[in-house]
C-alpha cells in the first residue's frame, strides 16, 4: 500500500509513503537553468536523491477575463500653446479725413470717434490736419452735389420757363399776357398762377411751398477730421 501526501503543489503529491516504507519528498532543482523536479527518498535513516525529467511545456492561456469598471477622469491638462496668426482679412471700406457721410442721430446718438457734425463750427483739435478750418454747414438744409471742386454754397433756384397762353387768376379774369406779346409777366400774374394750380387727375394735388425740392429724407451729416 503506498500513502500519499499533498502540500503546495496542488494536485501533486508532497511527499508518499511507499509499501517498502520508503518515504519520497517532491523536491524542485534547477540545473543550467533547466527546472527539474525530483524526489528525496528517506529509507531506515538514510537518504538518496533520484533526479526527475524536465518541466513540461506551459500550457495553453486560459480565456481573457471580463473587463473591469472604468476609472475615474483624470485632472485637465494644461491650456497648449496658442497657435499661429491667421492671415490678414480684407481691408474694410474707410472714410478719408474731410470725407461725409450721413448719419441717423435718431437710431444711434453716439457719434463715432474722429467725427464732428458738419454744422459750421470751426474746427478746435490739435491732433487733426483741420484744426482751425471751418467745417461746411451742411445740416442747415443743403444737398451734396458732385463737382470737380468743393466747397461752393448755392442757393436754391427754378430754370426759367414760358407759358403758351395767358395767365388768369381764381375768378377768370386775365392777369398776365401771353408769351410773345412783348409783355413780361407781373408779380401778380406769378401769384395767380402759383395758386391756380390744379390736380392733373393723375398725380395728385400739386405741393406748392417755399422752397424747390425732391421727395427726401432728413439725415445729420457727420465729417471725419482725423
Amino acid at each position: 500500500m503506498q500513502l500519499e501526501g499533498f502540500g503546495g503543489w496542488g494536485t501533486r503529491p508532497a511527499f508518499t509513503i511507499g509499501t517498502d516504507g520508503q518515504v519520497r519528498v517532491l523536491e524542485i532543482f534547477s540545473s543550467g537553468g533547466t527546472e527539474l523536479k525530483g524526489w528525496m527518498v528517506f529509507s531506515d535513516g538514510a537518504t538518496s536523491e533520484s533526479i526527475g525529467g524536465a518541466k513540461g511545456l506551459t500550457g495553453d492561456a486560459g480565456p481573457t477575463g471580463p473587463a473591469g469598471a472604468t476609472g475615474p477622469q483624470g485632472a485637465t491638462g494644461p491650456q497648449g500653446a496658442t497657435g499661429p496668426t491667421g492671415a490678414q482679412g480684407p481691408e474694410g471700406i474707410s472714410v478719408p479725413v474731410a470725407g461725409v457721410v450721413a448719419w441717423f442721430k435718431n437710431l444711434y446718438g453716439t457719434l463715432a470717434a474722429n467725427f464732428v457734425e458738419c454744422n459750421g463750427q470751426t474746427l478746435s483739435d490739435g491732433e487733426s490736419p483741420l484744426n482751425g478750418m471751418t467745417i461746411p454747414n451742411l445740416n442747415a438744409g443743403y444737398f451734396v452735389r458732385g463737382s470737380a471742386t468743393a466747397g461752393t454754397v448755392q442757393a436754391d433756384q427754378m430754370q426759367g420757363f414760358k407759358t403758351d397762353g395767358s395767365v388768369v387768376d381764381g375768378s377768370g379774369s386775365v392777369v398776365g399776357s401771353p408769351a410773345g406779346s412783348g409783355s413780361r409777366r407781373t408779380a401778380n400774374a406769378v401769384e395767380a398762377y402759383k395758386s391756380n394750380l390744379k390736380d392733373d387727375g393723375t398725380n395728385g394735388t400739386p405741393r406748392v411751398g417755399s422752397e424747390t425740392r425732391p421727395k427726401n429724407i432728413s439725415a445729420v451729416w457727420v465729417m471725419r477730421v482725423k
